[in-house]
C-alpha cells in the first residue's frame, strides 16, 4: 500500500566522526529502486537520478532528476 508521507529518498550526512544526520530529500515517488550519479547536465556538479519501477503502463513509473 502506498504511504505518501513515507520517506522515499534520503541523504545521510556524515559529520566526519561517524555521526549521521538524516535529510529527507523526497517523499513521492515511493518506489525508488536504484540511484544513478553522474554529471548529466555537464555543469561540473554531480547530479542524482533516482529511478522508479513501472510494473505496468498504468503504474505511473517515472524518472526524476535532482
Amino acid at each position: 500500500m502506498d504511504k505518501p508521507e513515507s520517506q522515499s529518498f534520503i541523504w545521510l550526512e556524515n559529520d566526519g566522526k561517524m555521526n549521521f544526520t538524516l535529510h529527507n530529500i523526497a517523499n513521492p515517488p515511493t518506489h525508488i529502486l536504484t540511484l544513478e550519479s553522474a554529471d548529466f547536465n555537464k555543469d561540473g556538479l554531480m547530479d542524482l537520478l533516482p529511478e522508479t519501477a513501472c510494473l505496468s503502463p498504468y503504474d505511473g513509473g517515472q524518472n526524476t532528476l535532482w
